[in-house]
């Protein structure tokens, strides 16, 4: 072949898509890098940063070695999403061990939504090793992970291709996104559903979605199904994920979406009910966990981060935890600061024996939603694992210290499979790692947990806390204490004398601490003490969702209206999915 020839033709191919940013890199630790354009690699030319073991593609290609790269026309990339064929054998749920998820139900997951029945112990699964063998044939689907080929002499034939790979890693590690304590918002509602020109009923369901009345968007679809299911099927998809979300009817969801399939509907019409079946196959632990649905999906609609998460789920209840970070990092592509999509890169990552690499997985999830308790969950079970007591134990302390209520009022984007929050499990989780912490740690926990999983039958256990709190002079059971007193009918003197006893300064307990003593205070009608502690709260945490909707509140009742539109504006920029703030909005 003539070299001056073919790098000629790779630089003019460079050039001529020089702005699409399009090329990813996936590192050592397997750790997906980019997209950026091929004209920022080229700016990289002379410099030497790839390795050996390092694999780049286009971002909807095939993950290559630089060395079988030197030897290929760039025209044989082909996408990753490509479909995957499978051959079942007798799967069934004693055959796979589960995923290490929030909780395992006997119903389809709700999203965020609590109580439920629990059927297993919580987190077992991630505690525990695995001893089964799994029988299970399933041909790689294109864009899965291959191990990395060694270099060829091929490759110094070609100096110019040669320096463009060489240079991919250097620019992206460069110009790698920053990771934000912003979550990411549903990106329009999920691209997906911008490309399918929705319908007003639809567009009206999703507004209700918003603002976490799904019983409320059934209903109307329910109805307009009835009428048009003859004329219009573009709200079909949406109809039956909610038929599968508020737990109303599986088989109708199914038969449903399998109607979709079998019509001449678009393409990403199409997508979003393969989605959907996948979803429900994953949801029940059945066949090949919606794999073959989710690729289906990627087929017809590539970029999908639900897809893409998805499937990445699937894989890692299958045990193919190479294909599920794969996958779990393309969805972080589209969805960078999405909480959940860190969690399982770490469980994945976790898997492959990268244990530093899963630490900074668990502790971005953190920084990316802080008032989660899911997160603090999944790192403090990742810490037992690896025998690190006391991170492990720090990591539930600074969860009680945080919002409990904000998994329930930021939920899980639609689309994303999480099982729903059960705070039976977190219990359990809770006792497995506190074990051997101090028992006035130990019963704490307890004491709120119970609490948080029913407060109506627990609505005196804050009695139980704040005798606690006095026996041990510890200051966050009173912290809590007082959440616990808040939500019911309580003797304002006493509440006076507790917040009495709370010392001025309480960064060391977190913003919730601050948030908590406002809200005491405003009970008080002391509210420039209250407005006060919401400042000292957004001190410790610009971003803590509480302290800036309580303190959006306060300003409305004093009619301070300006601040009140700057405050709730700052919590949607950095909380776009929080509830109440949604619901306020439309007011302003």
């Amino acid at each position: 072949m003539n070299t001056d020839r073919d790098s000629k033709i790779i630089f003019s191919s460079t050039m001529n898509n020089s702005f699409k940013k399009e090329w990813l890199v996936r590192t050592k630790s397997r750790e997906v890098l980019g997209p950026f354009s091929q004209s920022e690699l080229v700016e990289q030319l002379n410099q030497n940063a790839f390795g050996v073991q390092d694999e780049i593609c286009n971002s909807l290609g095939n993950w290559l070695s630089a060395s079988v790269l030197a030897h290929r026309d760039s025209d044989e990339i082909t996408r990753t999403s490509s479909r995957m064929t499978t051959q079942s054998l007798d799967f069934t749920k004693s055959d796979l061990t589960p995923t290490p998820t929030a909780t395992t139900t006997d119903k389809i997951p709700l999203g965020n939504e609590t109580t439920t029945k629990s059927s297993a112990h919580p987190f077992t699964h991630p505690l525990k090793e695995n001893s089964q063998n799994h029988h299970t044939k399933t041909e790689n689907p294109p864009g899965a992970h291959s191990e990395p080929k060694q270099p060829s002499s091929s490759a110094a034939k070609y100096p110019l291709l040669t320096a463009v790979v060489l240079s991919i890693v250097t620019v992206f590690i460069l110009n790698r996104p920053k990771t934000t304590t912003r979550e990411t918002s549903e990106v329009n509602d999920l691209k997906v559903t911008e490309a399918q020109n929705l319908s007003p009923i639809a567009r009206e369901a999703r507004a209700l979605l918003k603002v976490g009345k799904g019983k409320q968007a059934l209903k109307i679809l329910a109805d307009y199904h009835e009428s048009h299911s003859k004329t219009d099927m573009s709200h079909v998809p949406l109809y039956a994920a909610l038929l599968i979300t508020e737990g109303e009817s599986v088989l109708r969801a199914k038969r449903l979406l399998e109607q979709v399939l079998n019509s001449s509907q678009s393409a990403p019409l199409k997508a979003e009910a393969h989605l959907w079946l996948g979803y429900l196959l994953l949801s029940e632990d059945e066949l090949d966990m919606g794999e073959s649905h989710f690729l289906e999906a990627l087929e017809l609609n590539p970029k999908d981060a639900a897809a893409r998460f998805n499937l990445g789920r699937a894989y890692l209840k299958q045990e193919k935890s190479k294909e599920a970070l794969d996958y779990f990092q393309l969805a972080e592509l589209e969805m960078p600061n999405l909480w959940l999509v860190h969690i399982y890169k770490g469980w994945a990552k976790h898997s492959l024996q990268l244990n530093h690499e899963a630490s900074l997985s668990f502790k971005t999830a953190i920084n990316d939603s802080k008032d989660r308790w899911l997160n603090y969950i999944y790192q403090s079970i990742f810490f037992l694992k690896t025998k690190e007591y006391d991170a492990a134990r720090e990591s539930l302390l600074k969860m009680l210290g945080r919002d409990p209520d904000y998994e329930r009022l930021s939920p899980v984007p639609i689309g994303f499979f999480q099982n729903r929050t059960n705070y039976d499990e977190y219990l359990n989780a809770y006792n497995e790692v506190m074990a051997k912490a101090p028992e006035d740690e130990r019963m704490m926990g307890k004491i709120y947990i119970n609490y948080l999983a029913n407060p109506l039958s627990h609505s005196e256990d804050w009695r139980k806390m704040d005798a606690l709190a006095n026996r041990t002079n510890n200051i966050l059971p009173r912290i809590l204490s007082i959440k616990m007193m808040l939500r019911h009918s309580v003797d304002l003197g006493y509440l006076k004398m507790l917040i009495s006893k709370l010392p001025p300064n309480l960064d060391f307990f977190g913003p919730y601490s601050y948030v908590l003593r406002g809200l005491a205070r405003e009970k008080l009608n002391q509210l420039p003490e209250a407005l006060l502690d919401y400042k000292k709260a957004l001190a410790l945490d610009p971003d803590c969702a509480a302290a800036l909707w309580y303190q959006y509140d306060l300003f409305r009742k004093l009619h301070r209206v300006q601040e009140a539109k700057e405050t709730l504006k700052n919590l949607l920029a950095t909380h776009p999915l929080y509830i109440p703030a949604l619901e306020q909005s439309s007011n302003f």
